[in-house]
């Protein structure tokens, strides 16, 4: 695929999964991101309609989530591999940037908090080890350690953050969000980090 921003496709499947029977789905607290960046973006990367998608709210987990079949689009991002230092810039900044969409936080209220951080979390520590390869040599982006963030029954979540000023803000500029929330809040960190 010669499309960059395939790679936010790819990435945003940090909270999403392919399953079987060809079917694509992406889970997110926003609706939004799912309604405003997600479905349009595959329909652009795609060059298709999505006429049988929909757009469903769990109210046991809170969440919302995407869910349709293409087997082509299934085949693409399966077979799609993870950005390393073999991708362009632009792709790797592309798959973070979904990533962090996806599955990253920072300060919901970044004025009101006493301390700011970005981080990642994600239950497959493999997959931030791959993240933290990115941002540290390729964007000179300094992570702190891979630690388990939370431990209930059988589930394991593992997470790492930048809280250095400098790191924060090279990824603000560099990195970035097209996540309607949390692009604001890292709009709002970048005034606090340069005032």
């Amino acid at each position: 695929m010669a499309v960059p921003e395939i790679f936010y496709i790819k990435g945003a499947l940090a909270d999403g999964c392919l399953t079987k029977g060809w079917m694509i789905k992406f889970t997110q607290k926003s609706r939004l991101w799912l309604s405003d960046s997600i479905l349009p973006l595959i329909v652009k990367v795609f060059d298709r309609k999505l006429t049988q998608h929909q757009i469903f709210y769990e109210p046991i987990t809170k969440v919302w989530y995407i869910a349709f079949r293409d087997k082509k689009i299934w085949k693409t991002l399966k077979e799609l591999p993870v950005p390393t230092t073999s991708q362009t810039r632009q792709e790797q900044t592309f798959y973070i940037q979904a990533f962090w969409d996806a599955d990253g936080g920072c300060p919901r209220f970044p004025d009101k908090d006493k301390k700011l951080y970005i981080d990642f979390t994600q239950k497959e520590k493999a997959r931030l080890v791959e993240l933290k390869e990115l941002l540290e040599p390729t964007f000179k982006i300094k992570c702190g350690d891979i630690r388990i963030s939370e431990k209930k029954d059988d589930r394991t979540i593992w997470r790492f953050a930048i809280t250095g000023k400098e790191g924060m803000l090279k990824f603000i500029e560099l990195i970035g969000s097209s996540h309607p929330e949390k692009k604001l809040r890292l709009e709002k960190m970048k005034e606090l980090l340069v005032n």
